[in-house]
């Protein structure tokens, strides 16, 4: 595509743009992982339900969540650890959240959501990995290292 209003209209467009954004930095911003879930190419791939991306996205600001970033493991604002919070309020009780695990529990809609973020998350975790290994061993002239 060489007109830049049809590749801002692209879905596919937008999509790779928002992984560059993920797969380009050290860290991975919290509205960057929402513009890939409001993607309805990816929604198809990972199997989510259009009517579903708004009540995805609330059970992700209600998480607290903001950034992920590697040596940062302990931090609760990680979405890492934002989305073992919401896995958890769909497995154990509110005293055994707390108790066991010192969390406490994220209210959810349904188990069905918890279930589809943390697939989505993985998904991009991975790709991530794969895009960054490959051009790790290609070293495209004109890339900049990552």
């Amino acid at each position: 595509m060489t007109d830049i209003n049809a590749n801002e209209a692209s879905l596919l467009y937008r999509g790779l743009m928002n992984f560059w954004e993920i797969c380009s930095g050290n860290f991975v911003r919290k509205n960057d992982l929402l513009k890939l879930l409001r993607n309805p190419l990816l929604q198809k791939k990972i199997r989510i339900h259009s009517e579903d991306v708004q009540e995805l996205e609330k059970l992700i600001e209600t998480s607290g969540v903001r950034y992920e970033e590697s040596g940062r493991e302990n931090d609760t604002f990680q979405i890492s650890n934002g989305l073992k919070r919401i896995r958890l309020s769909s497995i154990l009780s509110q005293e055994a959240a707390w108790t066991k695990y010192k969390i406490s529990q994220i209210p959810l809609e349904s188990e069905e959501y918890s279930l589809h973020l943390t697939l989505f998350w993985e998904t991009v975790l991975k790709v991530k990995k794969d895009i960054l290994s490959f051009l790790q061993t290609k070293r495209f002239d004109g890339l900049p290292n990552i």
